[in-house]
Formats: C-alpha cells, sequence, structure tokens
C-alpha cells in the first residue's frame, strides 16, 4: 500500500478524465478533526476505484478528502497571493531610472522568474504593454526664439498586467483534495485500504525509534545470518517499547489521566513514549556500602521526584518496589571490593 507516484502516467490520465466526467464516489469515512477540537466541522473521506490499472497490475483507489480539498485550495490562494505582490513590486521597477529592467525580453524574463518561483503559470495570464511617448529638445543649445530647430526623441514605456486564467483555475480546483493509492492486495476493500493508509504514520514512527532511539546503525556485519540474529534482537527491543507505551498509555486512559508531567520543567505529555519514560528515571541512583565478605550493609537510593512518583502510581508500582526490584537482577559483589556504586 502506497501513494501513487505523480510522473506515473495513471495519474494525469485520471486528472484529465475527471475535467469532463463524475466519478461515482463511495462515502468512506466521516470523524472529527483531532487538530480541531474545538470545531465541529469533521473530515470527510469518499473513494473510487479506477477501473484502469497500473502497468505492474495494480489497483488504483482514489481518495478524496474534505480536508486535503481545504488545504490544496489555501495552498493555491497563497501561492497567487504571493505572485500577485511580487508582480506588483516588478511592476513598480519598470522603467524606473536605476532599473535594469530596460527593454522586453528582461522584463518578460523577470516576468517568468516570478511565476516559476511561485509555481502560478497555469493560473496566471501576463501581458506585457508598450507605448510610445515623444520629448522633444533643442537641436542646439541657447535661447529659443522663431527659428529654433528641435529634435524628437522617442520613449518606449512598458506596462505589466496580469490576470486569473479562470477557467485553469475551474479545472485546477477540480482536482482539490484528491490523492491516488495503489495495492497488490486484491481483498481490501476501498475502505479498508484508506484505514491502512491512515495507520501508516505510526509504523513510519516505528522505524525512526528503531534508527534514531535504538541507534541500530552502524551496522558493523557482513554475514547474513548475523544481521539477521542482530535485527531480530532489535526488533525484540522495538516490541518491547511498544508494549511498554501500550501499558502506560492504556493505565491513563482506565485511570481517566490525560497529560503526564513527564517533559523538562514539568510540562504535560497526551502520549508518553519509552524513551521519554527511561529518560524521566536515567538519573537515579543507588549506592550500596558492601563489607569485606561482599555482604551488602546498607544501601541509599536517591529521592524520587513528583513526576517519577507519579509515573510509578500510573503502573501500579510503589516506590519500594521499583527501588528494590533492580536488586533481583543485580549480581552480588564479590569479597574483597569494598564499598561500590551503581545506578538503580
Amino acid at each position: 500500500m502506497t501513494v501513487l507516484p505523480a510522473t506515473w502516467g495513471e495519474q494525469a490520465a485520471f486528472y484529465e478524465w475527471i475535467l469532463t466526467h463524475e466519478a461515482p464516489w463511495i462515502e468512506l469515512l466521516s470523524r472529527p478533526n483531532p487538530r480541531r477540537q474545538a470545531s465541529d466541522t469533521k473530515d470527510i473521506y469518499r473513494g473510487y476505484e479506477w477501473p484502469m490499472r497500473t502497468a505492474q497490475g495494480f489497483r488504483v483507489l482514489w481518495i478524496w478528502s474534505s480536508q486535503k480539498e481545504a488545504l490544496d485550495r489555501a495552498t493555491r490562494e497563497r501561492r497567487i497571493d504571493l505572485a500577485v505582490e511580487k508582480l506588483q513590486a516588478l511592476q513598480a521597477r519598470i522603467g524606473q531610472p536605476r532599473s535594469r529592467l530596460m527593454n522586453l525580453k528582461q522584463i518578460k524574463e523577470a516576468v517568468d522568474k516570478v511565476l516559476h518561483e511561485t509555481r502560478t503559470e497555469r493560473w496566471i495570464i501576463t501581458e506585457i504593454h508598450t507605448s510610445t511617448e515623444n520629448r522633444f529638445a533643442q537641436a542646439t543649445r541657447g535661447r529659443p526664439g522663431p527659428q529654433t530647430a528641435y529634435v524628437r526623441h522617442e520613449q518606449v514605456r512598458f506596462t505589466l498586467q496580469w490576470r486569473s486564467d479562470a477557467q485553469a483555475l475551474l479545472h485546477e480546483a477540480r482536482t482539490d483534495g484528491l490523492f491516488p493509492l495503489i495495492t497488490n492486495d486484491e481483498s481490501l476493500s476501498i475502505k479498508q485500504a484508506l484505514v491502512a493508509y491512515k495507520h501508516q504514520p505510526a509504523l513510519e514512527k516505528r522505524f525512526e525509534q528503531c534508527k534514531s532511539v535504538l541507534e541500530v546503525r552502524p551496522m558493523l556485519l557482513k554475514s547474513h545470518t548475523r544481521i539477521e540474529a542482530f535485527l531480530f534482537l532489535y526488533f525484540v527491543a522495538l516490541l518491547t517499547e511498544a508494549l511498554i507505551e501500550r501499558e502506560i498509555r492504556g493505565r491513563m486512559k482506565t485511570l481517566g489521566i490525560a497529560k503526564l508531567p513527564i517533559y523538562p520543567e514539568g510540562r504535560l505529555c497526551a502520549a508518553p513514549t519509552t524513551d521519554r519514560l527511561f529518560y524521566l528515571f536515567q538519573d537515579l541512583r543507588r549506592h550500596r556500602l558492601v563489607n569485606a565478605d561482599g555482604h551488602v550493609h546498607q544501601r541509599f537510593y536517591d529521592a524520587l521526584s513528583e513526576p517519577q512518583k507519579t509515573v510509578l502510581r500510573v503502573l501500579g508500582l510503589s516506590e519500594a518496589r521499583y527501588l528494590t526490584a533492580a536488586e533481583e537482577f543485580t549480581p552480588q559483589p564479590k569479597p574483597g571490593l569494598g564499598k561500590k556504586l551503581s545506578p538503580v
């Protein structure tokens, strides 16, 4: 499941087809936008499976999103406004004494540059008009008289005008909110394919954690069997991280806790990650006073902060249980080592 690349011919063919046809859209989803909780508007998704397949035989599923439609329209309007602003500044420069825009070629190149930078070539039509102004000056110096000869000088003036291409804007609006998905799974309905696609960012987030948090790279191995074993261990670590996050977020939901103060300066976090939880507890220290026989005479622990206590309460762990749990997995010191320090 992936998005159809924009350079493939199937996308251009559908855009050309949709300009003159009405697709039989099917209502797929209608749900509130989590980023606009105060608004009553909902994000609506519709789908249509195009009969044409890709050259590889993949299904092409076209999705229309109300949120993407609004975003496409706002983006286009913003680009047009920027282009108009730059064209106005360009018009003010034309004909100025120190301006380099003194001929038709230079002006046309400057206009094309503005449209290219703002990517509005399809929507804005520009015209450069020329007019001639006559200016008369004495042929010779001196006070003018009845016999004074004058020389006419012609000066070319350039005027830049522009307007929106209404037909092109209407055509562009027909494709607002559309994006194509391709899949080789013949059993998925359009709605199931959309739900699977919307879940992909969560999977990508796990890959990002594998590379950044767990630092799976560099991998200095050559044998493919060792590489497979190495990646399997990282998969287990990634799975453990996911289970920890599932546990604490589930407990937060059960207890009615919306956010936890686990960020620096006590800032709140609505979706705690395992990396952030480990970071919260990483500075805790444990001191053990060991005699010559290797017997632990006394243990000293750092005091827990309020955010740490809150997290332990959410996980259902007592402070004593958390502080002493590490003793079960710590090897006992050998005789004669004396005092030894180790982290919690």
